[in-house]
């Protein structure tokens, strides 16, 4: 009789666990969307955003992934932005509302992106 509480307490939870997907549930507990912007060193020395120009829906958030070997910024205009994207590191910044953003670095300001948000 030991035994059976046991399996039928894993069932139960098998169980439980079976309806919350099938319920959607955990489907509707996700994390929100992403896009990924690379900041880049071209072949001639420079430095870019790739893509430079992306499409997202409110609610995404940009990750902004440095793999160059020096410091840049994303600076939005007429936004706040980010100061400082170390070589090797990760920024991000979650865009609310519908809209165009253009940016640019600040240390490299031949860098230029756009970031459209539409619903």
């Amino acid at each position: 009789m030991r035994r059976t509480i046991p399996i039928a307490v894993l069932i139960a939870a098998v169980l439980a666990f079976a309806v919350l997907f099938a319920t959607g549930w955990a489907s509707s507990h996700k994390s929100p969307p992403t896009a990924t912007v690379k900041i880049v060193q071209l072949k001639n020395g420079n430095y870019a955003f790739k893509p430079a120009d992306i499409t997202i829906k409110p609610g995404t958030e940009v990750i902004w992934n440095n793999t160059s070997g020096t410091d840049h910024t994303v600076t939005v205009n007429n936004h706040a932005g980010i100061d400082d994207i170390p070589p090797s590191s990760k920024a991000h910044l979650t865009f609310a509302k519908a809209g165009t953003f253009k940016y640019h670095c600040s240390f490299h300001p031949y860098m230029k992106g756009k970031i459209t948000i539409k619903k």
